[in-house]
């Protein structure tokens, strides 16, 4: 064990609220180390709750001088205990068929949709694979190419934790 680091396996075991709960702070600390108030982070309430495809939203903060793991003004995170494959995450970003509203809106504002799962470790073509589900779930989407995409694992969460 390495003191004073998670480790992929650490982060696995957090239960849903705790895996929320650690993304919005990653999520504060970044905005404070980019010189950003923290309160553009937006999180909370019973993990449960219909949340309309956000666990943490970034909105509206100032221009990021060096984005990194938060890349936009306008970043929205869905953050899932389980693995999540190609199709988990094209069922993720739909709501009977369609894009999610939350995910519309995102594109609308320039902004970023990252599903973050505390289980899966990805290789290179495993990431492809989640991304390309993600683009499938987008195909129809006006304004797809405003949308960054992306996909954090445990062993992403853990080189955002490092910082």
């Amino acid at each position: 064990m390495k003191y004073f680091e998670l480790e992929p396996a650490d982060i696995s075991n957090l239960n849903d609220a705790d895996l929320r709960e650690m993304v919005a702070r990653l999520c504060e600390a970044e905005l404070i180390q980019q010189k950003i108030q923290p309160s553009c982070v937006l999180w909370g309430g019973a993990q449960e709750a219909p949340d309309g495809g956000l666990d943490v939203r970034i909105k509206d903060s100032p221009t990021f001088r060096t984005p990194s793991f938060v890349p936009r003004e306008n970043t929205g995170f869905q953050v899932k205990k389980n693995s999540m494959g190609k199709t988990a995450c094209t069922n993720e970003m739909l709501e009977k068929g369609s894009v999610k509203p939350i995910i519309t809106d995102l594109a609308l504002k320039n902004g970023a949709y990252i599903i973050v799962s505390g289980k899966d470790d990805c290789s290179d073509k495993m990431l492809s694979e989640r991304l390309n589900g993600m683009r499938v779930a987008i195909k129809d989407l006006g304004n797809k190419d405003d949308l960054l995409l992306d996909f954090y694992g445990r062993d992403r969460l853990s080189t955002w934790l490092r910082q």
